[in-house]
């Protein structure tokens, strides 16, 4: 047996001594049904997420690559353990920790506690945050998992492709070991001469899951003398050696082009996220190992999707799918409920499962007639004063 295949085989039986072992090779997805197409989060993995202009992604790549590893290494601590590198360029450090705290205040409260980034500022001057709220944020679980996720952050300034990869390339020398080997090579004038070469690298905790989070890709800072594409590419560049040489599994968030929200595109039914459609570079694509794609259909005025009843849903319906994936399928699609409050996205049962989408039909009516009569109360207490 060749050396190739000895050591491709031994990382086989490894992996599959480590599940023997009650260990882990991937941080599961929430969507338990969906997990033959999308399995969750892996070591080594590059992930692109796409949709329109408010299509949500932000807060899906939240809740999917922060809030669910997060969660699942602070109560899985002997499994996993992970570290985040932010690169937010379309909001602060505050506004994203604000979107987790009203993520935890509701999965605490276990749905009593439903707040959004505005109601948690009390920005309503007649609605004050609730004590309920306050309570929680007490308590010694909300305070545990806050200091948890501090301790796994890292938020950036750097904007352009070096200071990202200088930054992670710094983390994983500082945390892990890299081996050289020698190497010859010719100068301009031939002359030969030996250089130490990367040849692998170990990392001194083989649990961490690292990765790094990009929102979104067209912001990026440009590098001395490119193009906004050049610079978008070289980010993809420096992913694809984190990625590959240290371990790293870098998220990225990429808009569609708005040309695809055309009237052309409605009449012919092209309204899904494509890698046709990424706004500004295509690479993107051809660097991920995962491309997922997040859809609205109320965005497009479409009253029913994939037989869901979007005019129940409105705008808490989102539809996910995978586009490219290098180590499976591709092509699957899931409807996913979305409370975009709370930042916290549901699988939704399938349309033909009558009862339990009819159970989705009455909550919603529910939530929508509380949702109106507090607003009318919002409205009269404003005339009466």
């Amino acid at each position: 047996m060749g050396e190739l295949l000895t050591r491709i085989k031994a990382n086989i039986i490894e992996r599959r001594q480590r599940i023997e072992q009650g260990k882990i090779n991937s941080i599961p997805s929430p969507f338990v049904r969906f997990r033959n197409d999308f399995l969750g989060i892996e070591r080594k993995k590059m992930y692109l997420i796409s949709s329109y202009t408010k299509g949500s992604k932000t807060q899906f790549t939240t809740f999917m690559f922060v809030i669910n590893p997060l969660l699942y290494t602070y109560y899985n601590k002997d499994k996993a353990r992970v570290k985040f590198f932010f690169y937010l360029w379309e909001e602060t450090k505050e506004d994203f920790t604000n979107r987790l705290i009203c993520h935890l205040l509701y999965k605490i409260s276990r749905g009593k506690v439903e707040v959004s980034p505005s109601d948690l500022l009390s920005s309503n001057n007649d609605k004050p945050l609730s004590d309920e709220a306050l309570a929680i944020m007490d308590s010694p679980e909300f305070v545990d998992i806050i200091d948890y996720f501090e301790q796994c952050s890292v938020f950036s300034d750097s904007q352009n492709p070096t200071g990202i990869f200088m930054e992670c390339k710094s983390y994983a020398e500082e945390n892990g070991t890299t081996h050289y080997k020698k190497k010859m090579f010719k100068d301009e004038f031939g002359i030969e001469k030996e250089v130490n070469s990367f040849d692998y690298y170990e990392p001194n905790d083989t649990e961490e899951y690292r990765i790094i989070y990009i929102d979104h890709l067209s912001l990026v800072s440009s590098e001395k003398n490119y193009t906004l594409k050049q610079s978008m590419d070289k980010v993809g560049e420096y992913c694809v050696s984190l990625r590959n040489r240290y371990f790293f599994s870098p998220v990225i968030i990429q808009q569609q082009n708005t040309d695809n929200e055309s009237m052309d595109a409605i009449k012919l039914n092209k309204l899904r996220p494509t890698v046709a459609g990424l706004s500004d570079s295509k690479y993107s694509a051809r660097n991920c190992d995962v491309f997922l794609g997040l859809f609205s259909p109320v965005k497009f005025d479409l009253r029913e999707y994939y037989i869901y009843n979007i005019t129940k849903f409105k705008d808490n319906i989102r539809f996910l799918e995978v586009i490219l994936n290098r180590g499976g399928q591709m092509g699957g699609i899931t409807a996913l409920y979305f409370n975009g409050a709370v930042c916290d996205f549901q699988q939704l049962p399938l349309p033909n499962e009558t009862e339990k989408i009819q159970k989705w039909y009455d909550f919603l009516s529910r939530k929508n007639v509380k949702s109106f009569f507090m607003k009318i109360l919002k409205n009269t207490n404003k005339l009466t004063k």
